[in-house]
């Protein structure tokens, strides 16, 4: 029986383009970019929210559901 790895973990930040350093606190020392960056990698339309998926320092691994109201 293989045992899986769970690269998920849900932690409660700021949408859009604010970095959460709960995130990145873990590797800081492994990182190459030494301020928080953040940056969108894509965009999808849902409907009444966008999804979208960014990054931070050099991580390339946030979803975030925002909703299109944000925007008008």
């Amino acid at each position: 029986m293989s045992r899986g790895l769970s690269l998920m973990r849900l932690v409660p930040c700021e949408p859009g383009s604010a970095p959460c350093v709960d995130i990145s606190h873990p590797i800081a020392h492994q990182m190459y970019l030494p301020t928080p960056v953040v940056f969108t990698t894509g965009v999808a339309d849902a409907g009444n929210h966008y999804i979208v998926a960014s990054g931070e320092a050099d991580l390339a691994f946030r979803i975030t559901h925002m909703s299109k109201a944000l925007f008008a």
